[in-house]
């Protein structure tokens, strides 16, 4: 099976693969979730991502992927340390 990185559009950035890979390898205790119904924290974060989508879709100016990289940054840092 071939890399993952060949499967992305040509030039797109994958720093956001490559860290969430780097993610995924990582210890758990690292990343821990906070309490709560595990399928409810992953509706909201597929929320926040979709919504993510549709703002960059309409206005793509404001949102170049540089900025959508930070605010999922952001987003997985305020989930990982509300607890």
């Amino acid at each position: 099976m071939g890399s993952s990185a060949a499967a992305l559009p040509s030039g797109a950035d994958t720093r956001l693969f490559r860290s969430g890979a780097e993610v995924a390898r990582a210890p758990l205790h690292f990343h821990a979730l906070p309490p709560g119904s595990p399928a409810d924290i992953a509706a909201g974060t597929q929320s926040f991502v979709l919504g993510l989508v549709v703002q960059a879709l309409f206005d793509p100016a404001a949102f170049p992927p540089r900025r959508q990289i930070k605010l999922l940054d952001d987003y997985l840092a305020a989930l990982t340390a509300s607890h």
